[in-house]
C-alpha cells in the first residue's frame, strides 16, 4: 500500500497550505479522472460526428429529424440538448485534436460545453439587425456554404493520415475519391484528371456540365 507522502505547511497568516506534488494516491486518482475525462470527451464528439451523419448540419432543423433525435434521447436516457451540444462539438472540431491545439485548457465536457456556448453568443453577436423594418432574408447559397466547410473538414482529417493506405483500403479510399469528384464535376462543370500519383489532379471543363438543383441541407 501507498504511504501518504502529503507535505501540509503553515503560510505566514498561519493558515495550512497542502502540496500534492509528491502524493502517491493523488497521482493514481489524477490519472484515473484524466482518462475517464478525455474517454468522455472522445465519447462526446464521436457521437456527435454520427449524429451529424445521420441529420446533416446541426444548424439545419427538420421536423422529421427533430422527433427521430427525441426518439433517440428516450432511449438513450440523454437530453435533447445534450444530444444537440455534441453535434455541435463535433461540427465546431474536426477532431479532439483539432480541439486540443486551439484550446489547449479544455480537458472537460463542461468546459467544452462552456466553450461551445462562449463561441455561439459571439458568433450570435456578430450578426447585425436589419436596418428598420427591412426584415431581408440572408442572402447566399447555405447547401453550398455546408458543402464548402465539409470539404475543408475531409482535407483536415486526410492531413492527419500518416501512411498510405494499401490493399482494400486503398480500394475503398480510391473508391471514395473518385465518387466525391464525380459529384464536385457535376456541380462545377468542370473534368478532373489525374495524371500519375504523384502529379497534381488537373481539370478541364465539361463540354455539357449537368446542371443540378441546388442542395438541401438535411437536420
Amino acid at each position: 500500500m501507498d504511504s501518504a507522502t502529503t507535505s501540509v505547511s503553515s503560510d505566514p497568516k498561519g493558515d495550512l497550505t497542502v502540496n500534492l506534488a509528491n502524493d502517491a494516491i493523488f497521482t493514481r486518482i489524477s490519472k484515473i479522472w484524466d482518462r475517464h475525462r478525455k474517454q468522455g470527451l472522445e465519447d462526446r464528439h464521436h457521437t456527435g460526428v454520427l449524429l451529424n451523419e445521420k441529420f446533416g448540419s446541426s444548424n439545419v432543423r427538420q421536423a422529421y429529424g427533430e422527433k427521430v433525435i427525441k426518439a433517440y434521447s428516450e432511449r438513450l436516457g440523454i437530453s435533447v440538448s445534450e444530444l444537440s451540444r455534441m453535434r455541435r462539438f463535433a461540427s465546431r472540431f474536426v477532431s479532439l485534436e483539432d480541439m486540443k491545439t486551439q484550446f489547449p485548457d479544455v480537458k472537460t465536457w463542461t468546459q467544452a460545453k462552456e466553450l461551445l456556448a462562449s463561441t455561439r453568443k459571439n458568433e450570435t453577436q456578430k450578426v447585425e439587425p436589419p436596418e428598420g423594418n427591412d426584415q431581408k432574408k440572408p442572402t447566399g447559397n447555405q447547401p453550398v456554404s455546408h458543402a464548402i466547410r465539409a470539404i475543408q473538414a475531409v482535407r483536415q482529417c486526410i492531413s492527419k493520415v500518416q501512411l498510405a493506405p494499401a490493399g482494400d483500403e486503398r480500394t475503398a479510399f480510391s473508391e471514395a475519391v473518385k465518387g466525391m469528384l464525380a459529384d464536385i464535376e457535376k456541380i462545377l462543370g468542370v473534368r478532373y484528371t489525374p495524371e500519375n500519383p504523384f502529379q497534381a489532379v488537373t481539370f478541364s471543363p465539361l463540354q455539357d456540365a449537368i446542371q443540378h438543383a441546388p442542395m438541401t441541407g438535411v437536420a
